[in-house]
Order: structure tokens, then C-alpha cells, then sequence
């Protein structure tokens, strides 16, 4: 289990990724998204008409994964790209009504994740440390159930 001694570091990303698979398996699996295809919807969809590196910067994924990840939602209709007639290097990226209402119906299901996992006590200091013993007892939890089956 990890203990409130641990580097920040370690904590933060332990949090981040207990957080990312149970928003994986009970939310974005039956979506069909993943986490960072998730990001890339919900990026767009706080700030339309992003350019690929904005979106790449606030959804916090490579520009690389960006390409794969717009490629694949502008085949499933679930965003479009807009050549912009000022600036012609420029491609400005959207979310179709389809990619809104997707964003919206997975950003609830995430919301109440969100809250069971971080609960609703805001961001303070002592907030999240909480959070941080209750994820880290939970997926100390999950980690030790996995690896007795």
C-alpha cells in the first residue's frame, strides 16, 4: 500500500491511473473510447475550433497520438476538421452534434466516478489527501485481488 511518506510524484500518477481504469472499464469501454480519446473529445469540446497542438496540449497526448486519435474519431463522425480560409495551415478542430451529445453523456457517467472515487469535497490540500489514501487503499485493494485469482 502506498503511504502518505511516498514522493507527491508517485502519488499523483498512482491517483491518475487508479483514476484512468476505473474510468476505462466503467465508463469509456462501453463507449468504446479510450482514455486519451476521452481527453481529445472533452478538449475540444471546452474550447471548439482548437488547433491540433492546443487540443494536443490540453489533452495532455503526444502529437503523434493526436494524429491516430483525430484520424479515427473524424471516421467515426464523432469530430471534423475545418480548413481555415485565413490561415490555410491552419485546421481548426470540432466536435460533430453527434461527438457533443457522446461528450456529454460520458463526461456525466465520468462526473459520477469522479465522485466516487475523489469524492465531493473539493481541491484543498486536505482534500486530497483523502483522496489520495482512499485510491491508494483501493487500488492496493484491486492490485492484491488480481494477483490472487
Amino acid at each position: 500500500m502506498l503511504e502518505a511518506s511516498e514522493p507527491l510524484s508517485l502519488l499523483l500518477t498512482t491517483l491518475e491511473r487508479f483514476a484512468n481504469q476505473r474510468i476505462r472499464t466503467t465508463v469509456l469501454a462501453s463507449e468504446g473510447l479510450s482514455v486519451d480519446q476521452w481527453r481529445v473529445m472533452w478538449s475540444i469540446y471546452r474550447g471548439g475550433g482548437c488547433s491540433m497542438s492546443e487540443v494536443a496540449e490540453r489533452a495532455v497526448v503526444s502529437t503523434t497520438t493526436l494524429t491516430r486519435i483525430i484520424d479515427k474519431l473524424t471516421a467515426q463522425s464523432v469530430l471534423y476538421r475545418h480548413v481555415d480560409t485565413s490561415n490555410r495551415r491552419r485546421t481548426p478542430l470540432y466536435l460533430s452534434d453527434r461527438g457533443a451529445r457522446l461528450t456529454e453523456r460520458v463526461r456525466a457517467r465520468v462526473d459520477e466516478v469522479e465522485s466516487e472515487i475523489f469524492g465531493n469535497g473539493g481541491n484543498s490540500p486536505e482534500c486530497l489527501q483523502g483522496v489520495m489514501r482512499r485510491a491508494g487503499a483501493a487500488w492496493s485493494q484491486s492490485f492484491e485481488n488480481s494477483h490472487l485469482s
